[in-house]
């Protein structure tokens, strides 16, 4: 397979009002924060889309409420080396990101996620393409 054809994507069909989430994705994951509840990892199907052409690609459903939260990244987070030890950063250390996210208004979300990503890499070159997307749902 063309390595410049192996793309990553997530779905979410979606309307405001409605309190079921479907998701489905290849390797982006969501992670969904809701008050009140203990975080969920969405991790889906772990294959880029048109490597299989008949594969089936798993599909999450969740009961949202007011004020969750959704946020996406690639593996490119997880993945970026850095810190003092240029280590990966990893799942549990993304989620702890996240959860701090959480806590501050909606518009210091940005803020906060840009100027952790750039402290965390330091001077060091990126490894990975990063891409991050962060929804509020309203009910």
């Amino acid at each position: 397979m063309d390595e410049n054809f192996r793309k990553e994507l997530g779905v979410i069909p979606w309307k405001p009002g409605k309190t079921m989430l479907q998701y489905s994705n290849t390797k982006i994951d969501l992670m969904l924060i809701q008050p009140g509840k203990e975080k969920q990892w969405m991790k889906g199907s772990r294959i880029f889309i048109g490597y299989e052409p008949d594969l089936q690609y798993a599909t999450y459903k969740a009961e949202v409420s007011p004020d969750s939260l959704l946020f996406f990244t690639t593996d490119g987070l997880t993945d970026q080396l850095g810190g003092e030890e240029n280590k990966k950063w990893g799942k549990k250390n993304i989620s702890k990101l996240f959860e701090e996210a959480d806590i501050l208004p909606f518009e210091a979300k940005k803020e906060f996620l840009v100027s952790s990503i750039k402290n965390r890499k330091l001077d060091i070159e990126s490894t990975y393409d990063i891409a991050l997307l962060h929804i509020g749902l309203t009910v």
